[in-house]
C-alpha cells in the first residue's frame, strides 16, 4: 500500500468516518493526489490519521515539529503542526563540569572535566594545584623567606619557606668595645657591658657606662669657663654656654652720621651711645624735617627734630630733640647697625646698673657729675647723661633743660609711647609713656649680634 504526507488546511468538509475532522480539504487534496476522493479518515490511538482514497491508497499523516533543528523535533512527523520553537544550541549542559555552557539545551557530550573548586593562583599559599575552577578562596599572599626565628636569616613577614634559614642564633654581646664582648655573638641580647662612670653628675661621667666603675671624683661645677667674658667663673669645671659678654667688646665701636661720630659706651652685654643723637637725617639720607613753630610742633603726624629753645647752640651738650614719629620712621632714625631700644632693651639696662651694686641709685649711675641744676651724678659707667629738658606736645613750648632729660624708646604702649628719664631730685630711672608728639632725646643701641 503506497502512504503520501497530507497536509492540513483550514477549510471545513465533511468525511464519511469522522465528521467532526475539519482537518483535510478534499478538493486540494484530490488535486494533488490524482484527484482521488477521499473516502474516510480514522484517528489511531497513536494521534495520527489514516486517510483511505477511493482509490483504495490508505495514507498516515503524523503531526508534530518536523525541523532537526529545534528541540521540539519529532523524527516521526510528516506534517509540521507548528509545535518548533526552540533552537537547538549544542554544548555540555552538566554544571558538574568544567566544560558546562549555561546557553547549552542539547548535551553533545562534550562534558569531559569534572569541577574541582579551589585557589587556582599558585602566588598564594592557599593554592591548591588540582583545582580547576578557583572559588575565591586565595587569600593570603606568598611571601618567600626564612620561617624559623631560631635563625639568623629569620623574616618575620615571610609565611613560605624558601630554604634560606642556615645560621643558627647565638646570642651575646656583638660590640666589641663592650667589656664583656663574645666573638661567638650574632645576635645582640643587651647583656654587652661598659665599666666607667656612670653618674652625669661628675666630670668622669661616661655616657656609654652602664656599670659603674668608681672612677666617679670631681662633681660637675657648671658656669662660664671663658675668662674673656664677664659671666667667667673660675670655679666652673663644665661649660654651661652662660658666657654671654665679652668684657671687652671689639665691635663696640664709634659709628658716624651725618658727619659727627658718636661716642659709645659698653654697659654688661649692649653698647650705648655716650652722648644724645643729633642727626638731621635718617639713616638712608633722606632729610628729617626741622619743625620750629610751636603751633606747627603741636600739630604734627609725622616725623621731626627740633634743636631745644630753636638754639643750635645746645645741641653740643644736648643733643636734638625727636617726636616719636620720627623714632619709628621705616628709614631709621640710628646709624646703619644701631637702633632706637626698645622698652625691654631699656630694662636690661636698669637690671644691669642694679646688679653692679646700685639698686634704687641706677638714676645717678647714669647722670654726669655737672650741668645739673643740683642732684648731680656719679657717672659711674661713661653714660653722660645730661638734663636736656623736652617739648611739650600741647603747645611746642621747651621746657626744663638742666632739670630732667628723657629718651624714646621704639615701643609703643596704646596711643602712646614708653620713654625713660632723669629727673634733677631723684636718684631712680624714671619708666612712664607719654604722647608720641612730644620732643624727647634720644639714645642709640648698637644691633645685637
Amino acid at each position: 500500500m503506497r502512504r503520501f504526507t497530507l497536509f492540513c488546511f483550514l477549510f471545513p468538509l465533511v468525511l464519511s468516518a469522522q465528521e467532526d475532522c475539519d482537518v483535510f480539504n478534499i478538493q486540494e487534496l484530490s488535486a494533488a493526489y490524482l484527484n482521488f476522493s477521499v473516502d474516510s479518515t480514522i484517528l489511531q490511538s497513536d494521534g495520527s490519521y489514516e486517510v483511505y482514497l477511493s482509490n483504495g491508497t490508505t495514507y498516515t499523516q503524523v503531526q508534530g515539529c518536523t525541523n532537526p533543528a529545534y528541540t521540539e523535533y519529532n523524527a516521526s512527523a510528516n506534517t509540521d503542526d507548528g509545535s518548533c520553537v526552540t533552537f537547538v544550541f549544542n554544548g555540555c549542559t552538566d554544571p558538574a563540569y568544567v566544560e558546562y555552557s549555561a546557553s547549552a539545551n542539547t548535551d553533545d557530550g562534550s562534558c569531559v572535566t569534572l569541577v574541582i573548586e579551589g585557589c587556582t593562583n599558585p602566588a598564594y599559599t592557599e593554592y591548591n594545584a588540582s583545582a580547576n575552577t578557583d572559588d575565591g578562596s586565595c587569600v593570603t599572599f606568598v611571601f618567600i623567606g626564612c620561617t624559623d626565628p631560631a635563625y639568623v636569616e629569620y623574616n618575620a613577614s615571610a609565611n613560605t619557606d624558601d630554604g634560606s634559614c642556615v645560621t643558627l642564633v647565638v646570642e651575646g654581646c656583638t660590640d666589641a668595645a663592650a667589656d664583656n664582648y663574645d666573638a661567638s655573638a650574632n645576635v645582640y641580647d643587651g647583656s654587652c657591658i661598659y665599666y666607667g662612670c656612670a653618674d652625669p653628675a661628675y666630670v668622669e661621667y661616661s655616657a656609654s657606662a652602664n656599670t659603674d666603675d668608681g672612677s666617679c671624683t670631681t662633681l660637675v661645677v657648671e658656669g662660664c669657663m671663658d675668662p674673656a667674658y664677664m659671666e667667667y667663673d673660675e670655679t666652673a669645671n663644665t661649660d654651661d654656654g652662660s658666657c654671654q659678654c665679652l668684657i671687652v667688646d671689639l665691635a663696640c665701636v664709634s659709628p658716624a652720621m651725618d658727619g659727627y661720630s658718636y661716642g659709645v659706651v659698653q654697659m654688661g652685654c649692649q653698647c650705648w651711645f655716650a652722648e644724645n643723637l643729633r642727626t638731621t637725617v635718617y639713616a638712608d639720607d633722606s632729610s628729617i624735617p626741622e619743625v620750629t613753630g610751636s603751633s606747627a610742633w603741636s600739630g604734627l603726624s609725622t616725623g621731626a627734630r627740633c634743636d631745644y629753645n630753636n638754639d643750635a647752640a645746645n645741641v653740643a651738650a644736648y643733643g636734638r630733640l625727636y617726636n616719636w614719629f620720627a623714632v619709628t620712621n621705616v628709614a631709621g632714625l640710628c646709624p646703619n647697625g644701631w637702633h632706637v631700644p626698645t622698652d625691654g632693651e631699656w630694662t636690661a639696662l636698669e637690671d644691669y646698673i642694679t646688679a653692679q651694686g646700685f639698686n634704687g641709685t641706677e638714676g645717678t649711675a647714669l647722670k654726669s657729675t655737672s650741668g645739673w641744676l643740683s642732684g648731680w651724678g656719679t657717672d659711674n659707667f661713661g653714660f653722660s647723661a645730661l638734663p636736656g629738658g623736652y617739648r611739650n606736645y600741647v603747645d611746642g613750648v621747651f621746657n626744663d633743660a638742666g632739670g630732667s632729660v628723657r629718651w624714646w624708646s621704639s615701643s609703643p604702649s596704646g596711643g602712646r609711647a614708653w620713654y625713660r628719664g632723669l629727673l634733677n631730685f631723684s636718684p631712680a630711672i624714671t619708666r612712664s609713656s607719654y604722647i608720641p608728639r612730644t620732643g624727647y632725646s634720644v639714645r642709640c643701641l648698637r644691633d645685637a649680634d
